[in-house]
């Protein structure tokens, strides 16, 4: 049970951290998350998503600051792979890690682990939320809405994606469900944007041992490209879980947040070992073996605080971790959103935004991701219309790309 509770919280990887428990707060007892077998294997399985969503994004933005949320991507995928079937269906739960697990044990699994972590410490606030954003010239299907509505708790809504009030509706979304965190995830939408998947996510977490602020003081901290900049590194010294690999040259700190349900990794590299090899090495099996030493130890820690934002279309990442034909306008096969086989759907790109903020109190992070659902459909029968121009009508001359009106007038007699 404690193997399968690890490897359900380090799906959440953008979420980890440490403190000293503050005397107004009750810490609650750790509520276990308990999952099946099927559950458990599931969730297993698709811990080497996250390892690779991360090494992908690190590589195509130069191994600098990166901050992702693998679980809402996870969550986000889920969801499309609701939606797809044949070969494309394949690649995604493939991508997913999947692959041997039927649809309704995805799902399951991740109704559990997210009801469980709500629960598993109350002390902690976690916000998990999903919706189903479709444009209301749209027909999407009723089973697969209804499927998101009761496996994944979206929130499912009709807009009028024309109209400057859906960015707003869904910003606004957005905005609650992070604690305002995200608030602006949406620059606008597309003429064909035809429904998002989405998911956010948000984290509040306080310290189990507190970094006292009187400790924090400014020192220097060396870059990627060994460059010496000034930041300010919190300090502390307390007994730690502790880890290190056979020849001492990673390092692990595993500092808890409130009852300790939810915990910061920090993985230390020694200066000399190259960190773009690191990273590209860094796989979900890689994390489950990479320990050879695990103990409890006093530890003079020092942090810098910081906060970083971060957005990313996560397309070509998908693409090369293997779900390429999701993306593909003419090869798709999404047809199981859709309640008219007229209709050609497929992703056009995959956002995600994120946020976190590290300090002597704790950490908060946020994220939000969405799969965005572009289509076309296939013209029916022509139509014949009438139009006799008998009685008094108007008229007018404009240009249309600016929608200029050159002339107006009305041809009465």
């Amino acid at each position: 049970m404690k193997k399968t509770l690890i490897l359900a919280c380090m799906i959440a990887t953008a979420f980890v951290s440490c403190s000293k428990e503050d005397p107004e707060i009750t810490i609650p007892e750790r509520v276990d998350i308990v999952l099946t077998k099927s559950e458990a294997e599931v969730l297993e399985a698709g811990t080497d998503f996250s390892f690779d969503l991360f090494r992908e994004v690190a590589s195509r933005n130069g191994y600098g600051n990166i901050f992702i949320s693998p679980l809402s991507a996870h969550i986000a995928t889920c969801m499309l792979a609701n939606g797809a079937e044949g070969e494309t269906y394949s690649q995604i739960v493939k991508t997913l890690g999947y692959e041997g697990f039927s649809i309704n044990d995805v799902n399951s699994a991740y109704s559990t682990l997210v009801s469980g972590l709500r629960k598993v410490d109350t002390s902690t606030k976690l916000e998990i939320a999903n919706a189903l954003w479709v444009n209301k010239i749209f027909p999407v299907s009723k089973t697969f809405a209804d499927g998101m509505a009761k496996n994944y708790d979206a929130n499912v809504k009709n807009l009028d994606f024309g109209s400057r009030d859906a960015v707003k509706t869904i910003n606004k979304w957005c905005s609650d469900k992070t604690e305002k965190m995200i608030p602006d995830f949406l620059k606008e939408l597309e003429p064909d944007d035809v429904m998002l998947l989405m998911n956010a996510l948000y984290f509040n977490g306080k310290w189990k041992e507190k970094f006292d602020k009187a400790q924090t003081v400014e020192d220097s901290f060396s870059t990627l490209d060994s460059k010496s900049v000034k930041k300010e590194f919190m300090r502390i010294s307390k007994k730690f879980s502790y880890a290190e690999t056979e020849d001492e040259k990673i390092r692990m700190c595993e500092l808890p947040y409130g009852n300790g349900a939810f915990v910061m990794d920090i993985i230390l590299p020694d200066q000399d070992v190259d960190f773009k090899s690191f990273i590209d090495k860094m796989t979900g099996e890689g994390w489950k073996n990479m320990f050879t030493y695990r103990g409890t130890h006093k530890i003079v820690l020092a942090l810098p605080k910081f906060k970083m934002e971060a957005e990313y279309d996560l397309k070509d990442a998908l693409s090369a971790m293997g779900m390429e034909r999701a993306y593909d306008p003419k090869k798709a096969e999404l047809k199981k959103m859709c309640s008219n086989d007229d209709w050609q759907l497929w992703v056009d790109r995959t956002i995600q935004k994120s946020v976190i903020e590290v300090d002597e109190d704790g950490s908060k992070a946020a994220a939000v991701t969405t799969h965005v659902i572009k289509g076309t459909t296939s013209p029916g029968p022509e139509a014949v219309i009438n139009f006799t121009c008998d009685h008094p009508f108007m008229f007018m001359i404009r240009e249309t790309t600016s929608g200029a009106i050159l002339f107006m007038g009305t041809f009465t007699e």
